[in-house]
């Protein structure tokens, strides 16, 4: 039995999954996207309202899909090396799959970046030294390693960056796993983390 038929074998459902675009996630994305949007926009509102109260779990969901999509990813990866019949090195193909991502999504993290530096500063009147200061202090949360510990409490224009920052530090630690474990990932570790 050669490689292709063994990863056929292994991993059909997986295969078949990330073969097509999944409408389905598309419109749980909306509607998660709109459950989070409401929780960021409670203040709104003036008084606490039951409305808000789900959606923390529209970022659960977030993680998850983004869970599921790293899984397609290195499905996807191992297909191509079981057809070469040769492994790409592990920390090249870590960085080169973030890279991938993370080239997906910089520019929107600049401009909503740029967008909530001025938004601050008009709303809080800063002159400019004050609008330069809270820019470079917020240089940690734009460059994603806000989760990492590496920030300035004071200065946080666009919070919610701390997802971006949460997923690509766990990916950074979960794909190499992922990768050199595939099977044991996707069928023990991955519903162990799911369950904690």
């Amino acid at each position: 039995m050669n490689n292709s038929h063994k990863h056929k074998y292994i991993y059909p459902e997986i295969e078949r999954a990330i073969s097509t675009r999944n409408s389905s996630i598309d419109l749980l994305r909306i509607i998660f996207a709109l459950l989070v949007v409401t929780v960021h926009c409670r203040g709104l509102l003036g008084e606490y309202s039951w409305v808000f109260d789900g959606g923390w779990i529209g970022v659960e969901f977030f993680f998850i899909v983004s869970g599921y999509l790293m899984v397609a990813s290195a499905t996807k990866s191992e297909v191509r090396s079981l057809s070469k019949n040769k492994k790409e090195e592990l920390g090249t193909e870590t960085v080169q799959f973030l890279w991938r991502k993370l080239k997906k999504l910089l520019p929107y993290i600049i401009i909503s970046f740029i967008v909530a530096c001025a938004v601050i500063c008009i709303v809080r009147n800063y002159d400019p030294l004050n609008a330069l200061t809270l820019t470079v202090y917020a240089l940690p949360q734009l460059m994603l390693i806000f989760e990492s510990g590496i920030y300035f409490r004071a200065s946080m224009p666009n919070v919610v960056l701390w997802y971006l920052s949460a997923m690509f530090i766990a990916m950074l630690i979960l794909y190499p796993i992922l990768r050199k474990n595939i099977n044991t990932f996707t069928h023990i570790i991955a519903p162990i983390i799911f369950l904690l």
